[in-house]
């Protein structure tokens, strides 16, 4: 049974919605979420008429991102928007547009509770990496500890915006959990790498255990980045760092940074 409260809440959000000419079965479910939160109940309640209509825009436009995530080529169920842990998305022919529409919903509040993110195989490249990016330098996506970004078609651009989002989740405490990030046969290159290892630098990726760059296009200066980062102890609790060595002395280098942290290359 409603409450009051609740009953003058849903004739608002209702009248709202209708104005927007929402689809009815939609509109159910993002009434009854709207209800779930008592701030959103209460700023209905409370507010003015304009800073009212303001929250209420909001919510509605932060939902209809997410539940775009019920739809091909994501195809979750609403009970699973906020509640699932782990997510495969492996080959479902991903690219950039599609991956646009996955990092605006969970930079509007989408997979809260997600661990585990599985989307390789696909075709994201740097415009769909760099939003992503974006929506984790939000705070998107708070208890990832495995992200795995395998066979697509990442480059320079889109590692370095991702470095970036890393740099700054370190100030706002976001991807703290992250622990595992697979990214092999990419198009990343030395400057992705020097980026990354920047943000290394900086205190990103302090959780990491298991990073995996096989089959890209690393060369001398991205191995001697690694190096280095490694060598000031940088990323320091990695085990595992899967990476094509060569016989060279940059490898050679790379190599015994590993070997003495005692890290499996």
């Amino acid at each position: 049974m409603w409450s009051s409260e609740q009953k003058m809440s849903s004739i608002i959000i209702y009248r709202a919605f209708s104005a927007r000419h929402i689809p009815e079965e939609v509109e159910k479910i993002m009434v009854n979420d709207f209800l779930k939160d008592p701030r959103d109940r209460e700023a209905l309640l409370l507010a003015n008429s304009s800073s009212r209509d303001m929250h209420l825009q909001q919510h509605l436009t932060d939902r209809i991102a997410i539940m775009e995530l019920m739809n091909p080529p994501f195809n979750l169920n609403q009970s699973e928007l906020f509640t699932k842990t782990v997510l495969n998305l492996e080959n479902r022919k991903i690219d950039d547009a599609r991956f646009l529409v996955f990092a605006k919903a969970v930079s509007r509040g989408a997979l809260t509770a997600l661990e585990k993110l599985y989307l390789h195989r696909n075709q994201i490249g740097d415009a769909g990496i760099t939003a992503f990016a974006l929506a984790l330098e939000s705070g998107a996506l708070p208890k990832l500890e495995s992200l795995v970004l395998s066979y697509n078609s990442i480059g320079d651009v889109g590692v370095t915006a991702l470095a970036t989002a890393l740099a700054t989740a370190v100030r706002s405490g976001a991807l703290a959990s992250l622990k595992k990030l697979f990214m092999d046969d990419n198009k990343i290159g030395d400057a992705g790498i020097s980026a990354l290892a920047s943000a290394c630098a900086s205190g990103a990726l302090d959780k990491l255990e298991d990073l995996s760059l096989y089959d890209n296009k690393i060369g001398d200066q991205g191995m001697i980045s690694l190096s280095d980062t490694l060598g000031k102890g940088d990323l320091p609790k990695l085990e595992v760092l899967g990476i094509d060595l060569r016989i060279d002395s940059s490898s050679a280098k790379l190599q015994s940074a590993c070997e003495a942290r005692r890290i499996d290359v």
